[in-house]
Order: C-alpha cells, then structure tokens, then sequence
C-alpha cells in the first residue's frame, strides 16, 4: 500500500479517536443525575447503564482520559515515525515539519474543540449511546481502575442527586398538562371569582365605587365648641 496512504489513514484515525472520547467526556460532565434518574423511570434505552456510570463518574473519566490520552501520545508517536520514513524521501525535514504542525492544529480543533463543543450541545443523546459501551469498557479494564482508584481515592467519590433553582422550574412545567398556560388560566380564573364593586360616574366626572350614605347632623348633637 502507498505510504502516504497509510499516513492518511492513521491520522484520521487518530483524530476520530480522540474526537469520540473527548466529546463523550465533556457529555458525561453535561448530563444531570436527576435528568438521568428520569429517563429510567421511563424506561429509556441505554439509562439504566449510564445511570450506573453517573454513580461513580471518576471511573469514566479516568477511562476517557486514559483512550483519549493513547490515540493522542501513542497514536502521535507511530504516526510520528510512518512520517518520517514517508518524508524522508519526499519534500525531507521542512515536509516534515509542516505535516507535525498541521496535525497538531487539526488535533486542537477536530479532536478537542469541536467534540467537546458537540459533546456539550448533544449531551444527552450522546451519553445514552455511548452509556452501555462505556461500561462494557469498564469491565474489562476494571484491575487497571482499581489500581489508579488506590493511587487517587477522589476517583471512588460517588456522585449524588443536585438539581437548581432552572431545573425545578422546568420540572414543575413538565409536570403541568398544559405547561405554563395552565397555571396562567388558573391565575384568571380566581381572579373572575372575586365579586368586584361597580364604578359609578358621579355628576363632577368623578369615578367611584358605591356611594357612601350621609347623615345631617341633628341641632343639639353636635360637638360641645359649636355655638
């Protein structure tokens, strides 16, 4: 096969690598443990399973950090030495040298940026796909997780249920039938129980409510420094 091939592929493999564990990182980050618990009791595919992986979320991350880390250092370094021997006859140490800094500039936008951008944006969508391979994954490098979580014991914290004053905001109009309406309808119509008192227009242009009776003061009865 053409060597330059080869060197085509690999990079691209590299960079669809670090892309896949870098924008699963940044969802599992996004996604909200409440959130999570929801789309189980809905019985949502893959919920259950990154439910399990939101309980302790340093194990993911470690993971992620750990695949994404080998497509970048290890992937860099074999793509580093097909360069080379690719180069060496074509174009020689500047060809090399501009390839290293167009990969490195491709690894920053393509493999980091961009999937963390997307990562964010589609986090959910993104966790319940990736929910169950994680896991997967989780089992069979469990000896080496174990070895890390005895190195760093923040990584068996486990993560409890935290929610904000947005989220129970949009809890409680998810669980309305009808939304904000509702509560709107509801306002107006205790306001249309209220008996209100009719307005009357008086001959001086005045407006008023129910006229006030009056009383002539009787002769006698009136304060004791009237005449």
């Amino acid at each position: 096969m053409n060597p330059i091939v080869v060197l085509l592929v690999m990079a691209v493999l590299i960079l669809v690598g670090s892309a896949l564990a870098s924008s699963t990182e940044a969802a599992m980050l996004t996604v909200n443990p409440i959130q999570v618990h929801t789309l189980k009791q809905q019985k949502v595919p893959g919920s259950r399973a990154l439910e399990r992986i939101k309980a302790r979320p340093g194990r993911a991350l470690v993971l992620l950090v750990v695949i994404n880390n080998l497509f970048n250092i290890s992937g860099s370094i074999l793509l580093g030495s097909q360069a080379n021997q690719v180069f060496e006859s074509v174009g020689g140490r500047w060809a090399l040298l501009l390839f290293n800094v167009g990969f490195t500039v491709a690894v920053i936008l393509f493999a980091e940026i961009l999937p963390k951008t997307i990562g964010n944006s589609f986090a959910m969508p993104i966790s319940l796909v990736s929910a169950r391979i994680l896991l997967m994954l989780e089992r069979l490098t469990l000896p080496l997780l174990l070895v890390l979580e005895k190195l760093m014991p923040a990584i068996t914290a486990t993560s409890e249920l935290t929610t904000n004053e947005r989220e129970i905001h949009l809890m409680a109009r998810l669980v309305s039938p009808a939304g904000p309406d509702r509560s709107r309808r509801g306002r107006d119509d205790r306001q249309g129980l209220c008996p209100q008192r009719p307005h009357r227009q008086g001959s001086d242009g005045f407006t008023g409510g129910d006229p006030v009776p009056f009383r002539r003061r009787q002769p006698g009865l009136g304060s004791p420094g009237d005449p």
